[in-house]
Parts: C-alpha cells; structure tokens; sequence
C-alpha cells in the first residue's frame, strides 16, 4: 500500500481522535451546539473543595471529578446515546424504579410491590385508619357535606399481563388494595374503586386507560373519570351540576400531555412507539339553573390532570388541592402555595362542600392519605376539638 496513502490516513484519524477529545471541552465552555437537558430528577455534585486535608484524603480528587462528568459537554447526548443501546440491546432503563415490561410497556417498580404485598400496611392499621374516615364522614354529613374516596388504579395491577414473568406474584399475600377496599365497604365508607372499574371495562373500551408509556390514567380515562364524578355527587346530593359536553375525541398514534409521563423520565433518543390513543375534547356548560360545589382534593399526582384543566372551578365553584399533604394548591391557579399545615382546619373544612381522598395502593400514598385523615380526625375528636 502507498506509504502517501498510510500517512494521510494516518493524520485524518489523529485530527478525528484530537477533534473528539476537544470538542466536549469546547462545548462545555462556549455551549455553542443548544443540547437539550435531560428529563428527571438530578442532584448536582457539589463542588469540589480544596483544602490539606481533603486532598491528602482524595475527597478533593473525587469530588472533582464528578463535577467534570456533571460538565463536561454533550453530556445529554452522550447519555441519551448510551441509554438508547441498552434500552434497545437489553430492555435496560436508567430512571430510577422505572423498567420495561412486555411489548415495551414501562411500570414503576412500586406499583409491583402494591400487588404482591411488599408494603402491606397490615389488617389492623386498615381498619383503624377506615374507622377514623367513617367518623370523618358521619361528621361532615352531620355539617351537611360529604366524603369521598377514590382510588386509582395501579398499572401492575390493571396490566399483569404485561409484567415481565420473574416479577409477579410467587406465592399468595395479602396486599393493601383488596383488604381496604373490603373494609371499606364494610364500614359504609363513600367509595369511587377506579381500579374494579378499569379492570372491568379496560377490553371493551375504544383506548388504554393507562397509557403505554405513562403511569397514571391516560387522558381518555380522565375523562371517564370526570364524568363519572360529576354524576356522582349529582345522585349522591341530589344536585343539578354543570353539564359535560364531549365534542369530539381526537385520536392519535403520539402521547400528548401526561400520556408518556414515565417514557421523557428514560432520556432516549428515540420515541417509544405508544399505539392508539384518544383525547377527548370536552367543556363544561354551565349556566344560573346549576348548583355548585367547592371540592379539597387531597390526594397524589392522579389528580394533576384533572386540577390542570381546571376541573374544580369548572364542574364545581373551585376547591383547594392539597397534593401530599405538602403543598396547598389555591381556588384559582394563579394563588399561592403554601403549606397546608399552615391553614387552619376550621377554615379549610368551613369553605368546602366536599372533601375527595385520592390514592392509589402503593405505600406512600397510603402514609400521606393516612397522614391527612389523623390530621382531620383529630380536628373534630382530638382535645381542642371545637
């Protein structure tokens, strides 16, 4: 072969090696290619601190290096790239509790512990946590309001069958889904189980109710949801409310909105094919004839969508939200958020008509839930009960 031919190939691949080399560098300086951030949650690594004894120790040296990983440039691309091989190469995900199941699927890993009994709270604390809801209820019903709780559904348990194999349930245990739902029908609490619900109607229903690529409902079920919660406080109460009118529903082979909630969290290069979905486009008519409810919602990020589309103020005349029970969401979206431990309870009960739980089975909801029915039994039964 030509020495001439050797030597300029020789060079090109040194320039290519040199240019790989800098140019990270360059664009962590200058940032002059826009690469868009990675989704999720991150912690930045603090930054490094030299001292003595943090050198001799190596903490300076390892400290810095991870903030150079942290800053170097292309680092979104470079991750995206390494995450689209393995998810493609070995169904492997890097966001955290999130994994693939069958036919590209995505779960969370918690909604797995729910349905074989990881977390269960235990028969006891059930029963005592549904005895202080049902003291909760007869008292607002006393006051001449109403209680509510929905649950929502659990994609592993809507979906078995598309968790992978070696993850679901080896032997029988008792769970929290079936052993509260069970008691509270027992004690006469006011229940909405969108989970039963979903898993009767989920193969005779035009579109998912739990996306492909989501880990709430999906918008369509939303809506059902919507409309079911309106026709049920219209029987409960005997109320005439606000009308929901369907236009149309718009189909669509893309996600919108929360439909691939957990699918950005991945950080791939590529789209996760997510089938046919629906989005229905609906308003609420509402005129002088109507009655209007102010609705707290307690609950999780289920009702994220619902409060989003201003479903409190619309349906009914507003309503807070608090999410977690760390967070205070407004009648209107453009209040402030405080804290609700910072609101006083005789004035957050006084201004609404009904109060809504929603979680789902999983181990946190179920502590906050629980967090927020003590702090309201013990409002009307505790020593300073008015």
């Amino acid at each position: 072969m030509n020495k001439r031919f050797i030597t300029w190939w020789l060079w090109l691949l040194a320039i290519l090696m040199v240019g790989v080399l800098t140019l990270p560098a360059l664009q962590q300086w200058t940032n002059w290619v826009r690469v868009p951030a990675l989704q999720g949650a991150f912690t930045n690594p603090p930054e490094a601190q030299l001292s003595v004894e943090s050198w001799f120790s190596g903490k300076f040296q390892s400290e810095a290096e991870a903030q150079l990983n942290a800053e170097v440039g292309f680092r979104p691309s470079l991750v995206r790239l390494r995450n689209e091989l393995e998810y493609q190469l070995y169904g492997r995900t890097h966001a955290q509790y999130v994994f693939a199941g069958k036919d590209g699927v995505l779960f969370e890993h918690r909604y797995i512990e729910s349905l074989k009994g990881d977390n269960f709270m235990g028969v006891d604390a059930i029963v005592e946590r549904n005895r202080k809801l049902k003291a909760i209820q007869d008292t607002l019903n006393g006051l001449g309001k109403d209680l509510l709780v929905m649950i929502a559904p659990g994609k592993g348990r809507l979906y078995p069958e598309y968790v992978p194999d070696h993850m679901l349930p080896t032997e029988q245990k008792p769970t929290n889904y079936p052993v509260t739902i069970a008691d509270m029908q027992r004690q006469g609490i006011h229940l909405m189980d969108c989970m039963a619900w979903f898993y009767e109607i989920r193969d005779s229903v035009p579109y998912p109710l739990m996306p492909k690529t989501g880990i709430h409902w999906s918008e369509y079920a939303e809506y059902l949801v919507t409309d079911s919660l309106v026709r049920y406080f219209e029987r409960q109460l005997s109320l005439d409310l606000p009308d929901l009118v369907l236009m149309e529903i718009q189909e669509s082979t893309e996600a919108r909105g929360r439909d691939a909630d957990i699918e950005v969290s991945l950080n791939l290069m590529s789209d996760i094919p997510d089938g046919l979905l629906g989005y229905p486009q609906y308003y609420f008519q509402i005129d002088s004839t109507h009655d209007r409810l102010s609705m707290l919602t307690i609950g999780d990020s289920f009702y994220w969508g619902p409060w989003g589309k201003t479903f409190a103020q619309e349906a009914f005349k507003g309503g807070q939200f608090f999410y977690y029970h760390s967070e205070a969401y407004p009648d209107s979206h453009d209040g402030i958020v405080v804290n609700p431990n910072d609101l006083p309870w005789s004035e957050t009960l006084a201004k609404h008509d009904v109060i809504m739980f929603l979680y789902t089975e999983t181990a946190t909801d179920l502590y906050f839930g629980n967090y927020s029915i003590d702090q309201i039994y013990s409002y009307f039964f505790g020593d300073d009960a008015p």
